[in-house]
């Protein structure tokens, strides 16, 4: 089977891009105690807060607790995924993806926000 250049070049990005994440969750974790740069550095929590002990739950099929940790869990991956990918898009379908991350990052500010105000427990944990 031949690969093309194009595909071979997306199939290398991405695989970098999950190393590099890899990586600054294993340090953080040694450094911090935790992979949340902005949480650890302003004592705050992000609007990602949580993201990666909700897609841990979901691989373990325990989506109830997946949802506690992040409401929006089943975002985060399509969303990288479409993000990194957004570039080789053109025409109608560059404008929906445009329009789509962009009401996924105010959909993500929105929940952000709601869980401050409710002093959400799984944001502060």
């Amino acid at each position: 089977m031949k690969i093309s250049p194009k595909a071979k070049t997306l199939i290398i990005r991405y695989i970098t891009i999950a190393g590099v994440i890899t990586l600054y969750i294993v340090v953080m974790n040694l450094i911090f105690g935790g992979s949340c740069l902005i949480k650890n550095l302003l004592h705050i929590p992000c609007p990602f807060c949580g993201m990666t002990r909700a897609h841990i739950s979901a691989l373990s099929l325990d989506f109830v607790t997946a949802f506690r940790y992040h409401p929006l869990f089943f975002l985060g991956i399509p969303f990288i995924i479409v993000m990194v990918a957004e570039e080789n898009f053109t025409g109608r379908l560059k404008k929906i993806t445009n329009i789509a991350v962009t009401g996924t990052g105010v959909l993500f500010l929105v929940v952000y926000i709601i869980r401050l105000i409710l002093g959400d427990p799984f944001l502060f944990n």
